[in-house]
């Protein structure tokens, strides 16, 4: 596996400054976590150099 393509991620719709802590969180789990357990659960086949 040579690239991992991330193209999932969440807006605030209302703004940061009238958001909720709910809604800030799974903006952050969605933009920040899933781009960190998509890049590790392909990251022993990038570096393997493996076909996924």
């Amino acid at each position: 596996m040579d690239l991992l393509v991330y193209s999932t991620g969440r807006t605030l719709p209302i703004g940061a400054s009238r958001a909720d802590t709910r809604t800030w969180d799974m903006m952050l789990a969605t933009n920040l976590s899933g781009a960190f357990h998509a890049t590790r659960s392909v990251l022993p086949a990038m570096r393997a150099g493996v076909a996924a």
